[in-house]
């Protein structure tokens, strides 16, 4: 009987030393995905001043994300839209005007001012919108003209590989006037062709874009 006592001690001391030696294992860690990061849209981007010009000088308030590169013929500008990507061309013209041929200009273009756009472009027929502002004794002239036929420009299709469409689309440019010294020197600021789906949507965030055209001393 003792013998028997021994033999049922033996084993329960040897558990109990084993479980006084043990620490309780700890729960699993909870695995905590990485936050996504946070997308900014481009029309919420930070602006920063992009120099157009030097002499005269010209900046415009571009986002951040903008690239520029200067070339032997001007500026070019891109970068991404709400739509789209859009691709601006800064031309100094080799023409300068005086006061009085700068001021029949402005007069002449003064009866065509079509400031606001329509919400939805006519299906059919022509369409053109121009405006007209001024920037101390400097002048800016917006044109807008929608091409009469379609052109054949490519877009992303199936797998992201080009594919070939048919659009109209908007001639855009803004002509400065601009005041330097005795007479007025010619810019063109053109978006190379905006297609017709894109301008309904970019429309708003380029024309604010060409607002923020100044002429710092």
């Amino acid at each position: 009987m003792e013998l028997m006592n021994r033999r049922i001690l033996i084993p329960t001391a040897l558990l109990l030393a084993a479980t006084i030696g043990c620490e309780p294992e700890a729960p699993p860690a909870e695995i905590v995905a990485p936050a996504a990061p946070e997308v900014v849209s481009i029309d919420q981007q930070a602006r920063v001043e992009k120099i157009l010009l030097i002499s005269p000088r010209l900046t415009i308030q571009a986002p951040e994300s903008w690239s520029m590169e200067s070339g032997s013929v001007g500026v070019m500008l891109e970068g991404k839209t709400p739509a789209g990507r859009t691709l601006l061309s800064v031309n100094k013209i080799q023409l300068r005007m005086s006061a009085a041929q700068v001021e029949a200009i402005a007069a002449r273009v003064q009866t065509q001012v079509s400031t606001t756009l329509p919400s939805t472009l006519p299906a059919d027929g022509p369409f053109s919108a121009t405006r007209i502002w001024k920037k101390g004794e400097s002048v800016f002239i917006e044109e807008i003209v929608r091409s009469d036929t379609p052109i054949t420009l490519q877009r992303p299709g199936k797998d992201q590989l080009p594919e070939d469409y048919q659009t109209r689309v908007l001639k855009w440019k803004v002509t400065a006037y601009i005041r330097d010294s005795l007479d007025f020197q010619l810019v063109e600021l053109r978006l190379v062709d905006v297609p017709e789906a894109q301008f309904q949507a970019d429309r708003d965030f380029l024309r604010g874009l060409f607002d923020t055209l100044a002429l710092p001393q």
